[in-house]
């Protein structure tokens, strides 16, 4: 959603309000349908089959934030962090997932997990093949990206990595749980920045929501609690 900042800070509807209403419907929580090619699904029943992953609870870890929206972005190492703890789960195997412009940290990622039991899809996909990707998870986690809002819209398990913006932009039809360092909305993780090198975009990103706090939020979605959908974290969320 392509706003200024004004309407944003006081706008208080999801991206899917917006767009219902925009259009001289009434907001009455309408759900969004993705539909899926064969090819697609065809592509992700192969890759679950070559990966061992039959009867596996699947987490999918979107690490995709576009590079002039990377402040919003949760640290790389922090998705890894977590990637391992999901792992020790039984029966658990994290899948990482980016795309185009996440080759560097995709990459990067892959080499401090390897040996793990993860994971990972590459950068490659189309999006159809993406989207049937993110079909095959239990749940997924993702800042507020096109991953999220696609997960959404197949009905999937979703943790949104808010950034500091308000959490009622994402509507997630009460199977999901929103998670925001807390503070008020803030332009600046709206604006476009220059990444200088490739260990400056590791640095930036939501710091203060921590791996323990999303590994929560993830173990009550996979077992169907979403009483407690917004969460703000009241700490400094450290590795």
């Amino acid at each position: 959603m392509q706003v200024d900042n004004a309407f944003r800070q006081k706008n208080k509807k999801s991206i899917q309000q917006l767009l219902i209403e925009s259009v001289g419907i009434k907001w009455k929580e309408q759900q969004y349908d993705i539909s899926l090619e064969q090819e697609d699904l065809t592509f992700a029943e192969q890759f679950i089959i070559n990966n061992n992953l039959q009867n596996k609870t699947i987490i999918g870890l979107n690490i995709g934030c576009r590079k002039k929206h990377a402040l919003k972005r949760w640290p790389i190492d922090y998705f890894i962090a977590l990637a391992k703890q999901l792992s020790k789960r039984a029966d658990t195997v994290p899948l990482i997932v980016g795309g185009t412009e996440e080759v560097a940290i995709y990459e990067y990622a892959m080499r401090q997990l390897h040996g793990q039991k993860i994971i990972g899809a590459g950068c490659d996909t189309t999006v159809g093949e993406y989207f049937a990707l993110i079909n095959k998870c239990d749940v997924f986690v993702s800042a507020t990206t096109f991953g999220l809002l696609a997960a959404i819209g197949m009905g999937k398990k979703t943790i949104a990595i808010c950034s500091p913006k308000p959490m009622t932009e994402i509507y997630n039809y009460s199977h999901g749980i929103k998670v925001s360092e807390g503070k008020e909305y803030n332009p600046r993780y709206s604006t476009k920045i220059s990444l200088k090198d490739f260990e400056e975009e590791r640095k930036i990103g939501l710091k203060n929501i921590s791996v323990e706090f999303v590994y929560q939020a993830v173990e009550d979605a996979l077992h169907d609690d979403f009483s407690n959908n917004e969460r703000y974290v009241n700490n400094h969320g450290v590795l």
